[in-house]
């Protein structure tokens, strides 16, 4: 017979309707909205608001998450806008996803939403995702009786730390919290963001086309394509997005140190993207292991060497950035050496002595050459491929690394986030008739601000 510890906590009971009793001690008390229980209210018109009685900020984002705990991929959106309907007495509420390519915003499908279109993200539309920064503004159809508006169209950031997935937009009635509402898109991307864990759903929204197989298989590799951590954001533009091969970039931003590193494989398609997966793999074990660079790059030969068969090596340059004196480190294998963009409008490039590739086994004839500096706050560091310094214009002149510069160096100056500055980079290069990409293309910015 099984005896019942002494500290253990008091059985639960049940009332009449089912619902548990739950002891103080066992559990700390969340308020539960009637609406957050068992299935979710029946389908809403979209375009008339639904409220409940009134709760703390606090509370509503904290029913919104239980509510999506567990919820089904393709569910997500539904209890987003009904849930937003309901706490705010908001209409017309849609979410909505970047593409890849982060050129379209894509309405997901949501019972209780009202009908969409994609939106391009250089259109007002696309204004909360490039800046990072909820958006308002009066309706003036409406009026509250004393000449003011009665409601607001709110578009808002969809994010996950600082990986920018889409916007929410709705109309509220005029005074609606700010703060509330984006904690509730915040809430939205965090659970987006944890079904593509194991959901299709997310992903197929945001494709416009097939990937080719080594696309696919960088694409399962690779991090999120931004992100922040405290003083250090981290973007990257890798293209073409359906195609790419032989690119590849990793980075991880811990307490003490952020690790960034872009790998260029020899070939294309398939094949050069095995040996980027495995200049990853290897990089990333090194860190695991707290190998400093240069233990790092004689480990990543090694690996590379093994496993990617003759005649395939890999170059790269990996970087260590302290988050909190702004020391960076880095070394280069056989890869062009980071571009420095300074807060003060200064541009530079940062030299060490390049080692050979990865992979070729000649690592370990002398001791690895690690470069080492000092940013400035709100200093920009640029690493890259050479098929963005190698894009070539119509009478074949090469954009070069003094091109890149002064794109990124421009860009820099409008203020724009480090995600924002990135896609905008692959937009000129993209817009502009006289430049051609004829290889992978890949860019991986980091800003300090220290």
């Amino acid at each position: 017979m099984l005896r019942s510890s002494p500290d253990a906590p008091p059985p639960r009971h049940h009332r009449a309707d089912g619902l548990a009793v739950v002891h103080p001690h066992q559990h700390p008390v969340v308020p539960i909205t009637r609406y957050a229980r068992g299935a979710p209210p029946g389908p809403v018109r979209h375009n008339e608001p639904v409220t409940t009685p009134p709760t703390s900020s606090t509370d509503a984002v904290t029913a919104l998450a239980r509510r999506l705990d567990r919820c089904p991929a393709h569910e997500v959106a539904s209890v987003v806008v009904e849930h937003v309907r309901r706490t705010v007495g908001a209409r017309d509420v849609v979410l909505l996803v970047a593409n890849l390519e982060q050129t379209e915003l894509v309405p997901v499908p949501a019972s209780g939403s009202p009908r969409s279109t994609a939106r391009g993200i250089d259109e007002d539309d696309g204004t909360a995702l490039r800046t990072g920064e909820a958006e308002r503004s009066p309706l003036e159809e409406a009026d509250t009786g004393d000449g003011g508006p009665a409601e607001e169209l709110w578009r808002l950031p969809v994010e996950h730390d600082g990986e920018r997935i889409g916007v929410l937009e709705l109309v509220a009635p005029t005074g609606t919290d700010r703060d509330l509402l984006q904690a509730l898109a915040t809430t939205a991307g965090r659970a987006l963001m944890a079904s593509a864990r194991t959901s299709d759903h997310l992903e197929s929204l945001r494709r416009t086309q097939l990937m080719t197989p080594g696309a696919e298989l960088l694409a399962s590799v690779l991090p999120p394509s931004s992100a922040v951590s405290g003083p250090v954001s981290v973007a990257a533009l890798l293209e073409p997005t359906y195609s790419t091969g032989g690119d590849a970039y990793d980075y991880a931003l811990d307490e003490d140190v952020a690790h960034l590193a872009i790998f260029d494989a020899t070939g294309h398609g398939f094949p050069a993207a095995v040996v980027s997966s495995i200049a990853v793999a290897a990089y990333r074990n090194s860190r695991y292991a707290e190998h400093d660079l240069a233990t790092a790059y004689l480990a990543m030969d090694a690996v590379v060497g093994d496993h990617s068969g003759e005649a395939r090596f890999v170059t790269g340059l990996m970087l260590q950035l302290d988050p909190g004196t702004g020391r960076v480190e880095w070394l280069s294998a056989g890869h062009p050496c980071p571009v420095l963009v300074g807060a003060d409008g200064s541009l530079r490039a940062l030299e060490a002595e390049p080692e050979p590739p990865l992979g070729t086994g000649l690592a370990g004839a002398a001791t690895p050459d690690v470069g080492e500096d000092f940013l400035e706050p709100g200093d920009v560091l640029v690493l890259f491929t050479d098929g963005i310094t190698e894009a070539r214009d119509l009478e074949g002149g090469m954009l070069g690394v003094a091109g890149l510069a002064e794109i990124v160096h421009r860009l820099s100056g409008a203020g724009l986030t480090p995600a924002e500055l990135v896609r905008q980079v692959g937009v000129e290069l993209q817009e502009r008739d006289d430049v051609w990409m004829s290889d992978d293309a890949t860019a991986l910015l980091v800003r300090w601000d220290g």
